[in-house]
This record gives C-alpha cells, structure tokens and sequence, in this order.
C-alpha cells in the first residue's frame, strides 16, 4: 500500500527536476527594480530587450523585461511600462516566462 502523499511528492521532485534542467539552460537571472534596470541599458551599446505585458486575471496589468548583459541575464517586472533608450532594440512577446518566478514587482 502506498502513502498517500507519494504521488504529490513524486510531482514535487518532478517540478523541481524541470526546474532545475531550466535554469541550466537559461543561466543566471537576476532581478533588479526598474530604475538599475534602466541603467544596465544605458551602460550598452545597443541593447537588445525582450518585454511582455501581462497581467494577474485579466486584472492589473504588469510589464516584464530581460535584457543580457556580460554573461549575465537580467529582469525587471513592474506595473509602468518603461521609457526604453532610443538606441536599444525591444522585441514585443507574448509570453515570457521565468523559471521559478516568485519575483517582486516594483
């Protein structure tokens, strides 16, 4: 006879397997609030972003943002877009998401 629990912890370990396996092949993220966000951008050259808009239940809309820079992977999420620099390249998505996103947003 199996505990009942079993299963959910089987899923558990599963869910963590997967992210674990999608980090490694995403790399470091960092978050950072919108303003050293903007920063980041300005420190490049030519910036290339990737920014989706969602929104929690179709109630408040938010605006996420990743850029790379120097190896490293960083995101933003806030409630405002944001006024990107003129000499960055923005690439509109529907859907971006982070592994394990438990993110603040600004």
């Amino acid at each position: 006879m199996s505990h009942p629990g079993a299963g959910g912890f089987a899923a558990q370990q599963n869910r963590k397997r997967q992210l674990a396996d999608a980090i490694k092949s995403f790399g470091v993220i960092v978050q950072v609030k919108p303003e050293t966000f903007l920063d980041i951008l300005e420190m490049q050259e030519n910036p290339l972003i990737l920014e989706a808009l969602g929104s929690f239940l179709g109630l408040r809309k938010h605006y996420r943002y990743v850029t790379s820079y120097k190896g490293l992977t960083f995101f933003t999420k806030c409630y405002r877009e944001l006024n990107l620099p003129e000499n960055s390249e923005s690439i509109k998505v529907g859907l971006l998401e982070i592994p394990h996103e438990d993110f603040t947003i600004y």
